[in-house]
């Protein structure tokens, strides 16, 4: 005698199906962010949603280099000098 069984089946989604998924529009996994350069965009949301200290898309991704000379003079104590000189080395 041949044993019945069942089978719970779902749709895989792909990475392009995400952004129109209606669960991950529902859970604001994908959120939508004004970006000062390029505009209005779809950027990845909070994915913890906390009552207390609810968190926000405040900020785009820094630009390449935009940090650098914060960082070397702030953090690593290099010298405006230093800076110029990485800088007419192409280093930076």
């Amino acid at each position: 005698m041949k044993k019945e069984r069942d089978l719970i089946i779902t749709p895989v989604n792909s990475i392009s199906d995400l952004p129109n998924d209606t669960q991950v529009t529902a859970n604001e996994y994908i959120a939508d962010f004004e970006h000062p350069t390029l505009g209005p965009i779809k950027v990845v949301g909070v994915p913890v949603k906390l009552s207390k200290t609810p968190g926000s898309i405040r900020l785009p991704a820094p630009e390449f280099g935009q940090h650098t000379e914060e960082v070397l003079i702030d953090l690593l104590d290099y010298s405006w000098e230093d800076i110029a000189k990485l800088k007419d080395d192409e280093v930076i």
